[in-house]
């Protein structure tokens, strides 16, 4: 629950790999324990790292998207897609999710 939270409000660069983890909380392999060791190893590493969303001097705010995608790699053939926006260079809202349907 830590991790999902931290991932959704203040880590967009955490996200895929918790909603990846996420996935195998009521049977979690050695495999999955040595990821999430790992993962939180790079938080106390990356603890310095800030959101900082600066005002602009001007009335020109960039707003910018990305999108992705992968295409059922999951075993039961459901796809993971993302998104993150950026205002000013500043991540300000991202997702990571399992889509509801199966790719053929």
């Amino acid at each position: 629950g830590s991790l999902l939270y931290i991932s959704s409000w203040t880590r967009p660069d955490i996200s895929l790999s918790v909603n990846l983890l996420s996935r195998h909380v009521g049977k979690a392999k050695e495999i999955h324990w040595k990821c999430i060791k790992k993962l939180l190893r790079y938080l106390q590493y990356t603890k310095n790292l800030s959101l900082l969303l600066e005002p602009t001097h001007n009335d020109n705010a960039e707003l910018c998207c990305y999108t992705d995608s992968e295409w059922a790699s999951h075993k039961k053939r459901k796809s993971t897609s993302g998104y993150i926006m950026f205002l000013n260079g500043c991540p300000v809202f991202w997702k990571v999710h399992k889509q509801n349907f199966v790719s053929c």
